[in-house]
Parts: structure tokens; C-alpha cells; sequence
């Protein structure tokens, strides 16, 4: 996508995790920034791109994450 669209991808999901998650959210957002371009970076050099799988993975390592970074905060 491009450089605008993910900008807005950011910004609603930012959006809708503060309005179910509460301020915790920027936790979640944190988490998510660090390991998306890690997981991206990692894919290109190992695999030479991003495939669906490294995606579900990211996915899944940002979803671990959140919830023990959320439940340590509590």
C-alpha cells in the first residue's frame, strides 16, 4: 500500500484500540511498531519478501505481545 494508506491504517486502528482498550492502547501501539518492521525486515533478508504466512506471524507475535504487556500492567 502506499505511505498515505497506511498512515490512515494506523490512525483508525489507533483510533479503535484506545476506544476498547482504553489508554493501555498505546502499549498495544508500541508493541505493534516494534515488531512489524522486525518481522518485515527479517522476512526480506531470510525469505526475500513478506508472504502471507510472515504476516499471520507478525500477527500473532503483536497479539503475545499486547496481552502480556497488558496483563503486566495491570
Amino acid at each position: 500500500p502506499s505511505r498515505a494508506r497506511a498512515v490512515v491504517a494506523v490512525v483508525v486502528g489507533a483510533v479503535v484500540a484506545v476506544a476498547c482498550v482504553g489508554v493501555d492502547a498505546w502499549a498495544v501501539l508500541l508493541v505493534t511498531a516494534v515488531v512489524v518492521p522486525l518481522a518485515g525486515r527479517s522476512a526480506s533478508r531470510r525469505l526475500g519478501g513478506v508472504t502471507g504466512d510472515v504476516m499471520g506471524a507478525a500477527a500473532e507475535l503483536v497479539e503475545i505481545g499486547s496481552l502480556a504487556l497488558l496483563v503486566a500492567l495491570r
